[in-house]
């Protein structure tokens, strides 16, 4: 709770009130990606178990000396030690569920797409997030990876997660925003993000389920 303040939701909390300020939103798509798990319940487990056993540390081993483990934290925690294991026997790839991995048909290899956009091209264009009216560019980057015989991490057009670091168009224009030509990048959208957007009501959030 206290920590609240210094880690805002960005699903509830207004971008600031900054009228001038724009915000770029680039990101790799293309790629089936993993979103959510289906786990075995361990045995013995109940909703009490995943509270950590967290207790205040004393003033003496949070004034601790430079680099100690303590140094400059008030709480430690205890992990849950049951064993969750993923429920590799589910498999239904008519719903793109992989041995108890549900798959989201688009995304970076690492983040989904709602994940990637959703906000980009939902929630911070309209009122209740965006209340100054900051303009919002989204320009995806569809993942065309040459062959690993040619280049291990995928090349130049390459947009996984890590390998769009090396994406030449995705640094092309990240140069240009930070050299204040951002007006010669372009909006682009590759996938069904605006579709999926659509289907949320961003504006009244107390309805989410």
């Amino acid at each position: 709770k206290d920590l609240q303040p210094m880690l805002p939701n960005p699903l509830l909390t207004p971008l600031p009130n900054a009228p001038s300020m724009r915000i770029y939103c680039f990101y790799g798509t293309g790629i089936p990606t993993e979103r959510s798990y289906h786990y075995q319940q361990p045995s013995g487990w109940s909703p009490d178990s995943l509270k950590a056993s967290a207790h205040p540390l004393s003033a003496q081993e949070i004034s601790g000396a430079p680099g100690e483990p303590g140094k400059n934290q008030s709480f430690a925690a205890t992990p849950p030690s049951h064993d969750w294991k993923i429920q590799t026997g589910l498999h239904d790839p008519e719903s793109e569920l992989l041995s108890g991995i549900q798959m989201s048909p688009d995304g970076d290899l690492t983040v989904p797409l709602l994940s990637l956009g959703g906000l980009c091209r939902g929630g911070w264009l309209g009122k209740r997030l965006n209340p100054a009216g900051l303009k919002v560019l989204t320009r995806e980057y569809l993942h065309k990876p040459c062959s690993l015989l040619t280049d291990s991490r995928g090349g130049p057009a390459a947009s996984a997660h890590v390998d769009i670091l090396g994406n030449e168009e995705l640094l092309t224009d990240v140069l240009r925003v930070a050299t204040g030509a951002g007006d010669l990048v372009e909006e682009r959208i590759e996938s069904r993000i605006d579709q999926i957007t659509a289907q949320i009501d961003w504006e009244n959030p107390d309805g989410w389920t």
